[in-house]
Formats: C-alpha cells, structure tokens, sequence
C-alpha cells in the first residue's frame, strides 16, 4: 500500500503485507501502479532478499530514491 501525492509522486507513506494478494482494487489509479511497476523491476528483481526485513528495507531505500532523486516528467525532469 502507499499513499502518494499526486502533483510531486512523492511517496508519503507506505506499508509492506507479507502475503500475496494478486486481485487490483478499483481505487488504484495508474500513478501507483506506475510506481509498483518500477519499483519490481529497479528493486526488487534486482536485488535477492532472504527475509521480510531486507526486502522491507530494500523497497525503502529505492523509494526514497524515488522521492529524492529519481527524475519525474511532471517536473520536466527526464531521464
């Protein structure tokens, strides 16, 4: 779950489940979706975790990464 400001994608807060539940809830919206997406593929595929604690850990450096450094198109900031 994450909690998103929509105008700068900051990522206010988040939460991590330890179990998986692969249905989509009508209130996702394509900016978090977007978010989940990249996270899986620049985190979490990336780095091997063994326990909830280093993936917990992982997913919260990149998402600060994300909030801090990581280039967003709505502040003409392109990769």
């Amino acid at each position: 779950v994450a909690i998103m400001d929509w105008y700068s994608r900051m990522v206010l807060s988040w939460r991590l489940s330890n179990c998986m539940v692969e249905k989509g809830a009508r209130r996702d919206n394509r900016m978090i979706e977007r978010l989940w997406w990249s996270s899986k593929y620049e985190c979490v595929c990336l780095n091997a975790c063994d326990t909830g604690s280093e993936t917990r850990a992982g997913i919260g450096k990149w998402l600060s990464y994300h909030n801090t450094e990581r280039p967003h198109a709505t502040h003409g900031l392109l990769a």
